[in-house]
């Protein structure tokens, strides 16, 4: 199910994009779910926990305290990675708003519905293309989205797998030959009964042990040896 949030403090222009975002969807046979949001302070509260619980964010850029630029920076200060849209009476805020890397710019009143739907197709697409650099992951009942290019390493002890993070842990329960199978083709390699590793981070390889980048040492044991030597040097080629 894709998800977006609308976040404008007038209730006009909320139910009027809520209504041409399921109007949309349903034409194009998308699974949609939107939330509606008043303010920026409303919308980094209720994100501040799972940032990337939310594919698409159209974004209004004049409220009230908190403008939608700054409430962009804050959200990709805390992770969030969604597609954030613009939505604003004139263009004059592009260049102030470009380091948070908005998808698109909507101008108010001046945008056919046709534009607005062929803006929010392209957005779903970009939101497919992305699904393959997260790992999804449900801890503590709740499901969450990571992103492989901050996993360290995946570590298994009593049947508890923690994602090792540039900057956390993340505990939950699976199997490690599970994590290894959905993550085939995506550069981790496993040297371990209990360690799959992500060969970005790979800073130095022997065949009975290797050292990330981070400093952190893991074993390589015996029977993945060679495997992990031929899957680095590929790695290392492409």
């Amino acid at each position: 199910m894709l998800t977006v949030a609308v976040c404008d403090d007038n209730p006009q222009a909320v139910s009027f994009y809520q209504t041409l975002l399921n109007k949309t969807a349903a034409e194009n046979g998308i699974e949609i779910k939107v939330t509606a949001y008043e303010s920026g302070e409303q919308i980094l509260f209720m994100l501040s926990d799972h940032p990337n619980d939310v594919d698409i964010i159209y974004l209004d850029i004049l409220m009230g305290k908190m403008n939608g630029i700054e409430t962009a920076r804050r959200l990709r200060e805390i992770g969030c990675l969604a597609q954030i849209i613009f939505l604003t009476t004139s263009d004059e805020y592009v260049f102030e708003a470009f380091d948070v890397s908005p998808f698109y710019y909507i101008v108010k009143d001046e945008m056919p519905a046709r534009k607005f739907k062929d803006v929010f197709i392209k957005a779903r697409n970009a939101v497919k293309l992305k699904e393959s650099d997260y790992f999804t992951i449900s801890s503590n009942g709740t499901k969450e989205k990571i992103r492989l290019d901050l996993v360290l390493f995946f570590e298994v002890k009593n049947r508890i797998v923690t994602a090792h993070l540039k900057t956390a842990e993340i505990d939950y329960y699976s199997r490690l030959e599970d994590v290894e199978n959905m993550l085939a083709g995506k550069d981790f390699v496993r040297i371990h009964r209990s360690y799959l590793v992500n060969c970005f981070y790979i800073q130095k390889l022997s065949r009975s042990s290797l050292t990330l980048t981070d400093g952190t040492m893991l074993p390589v044991s015996e029977k993945y040896s060679e495997k992990v030597q031929k899957s680095f040097s590929m790695y290392l080629l492409k």
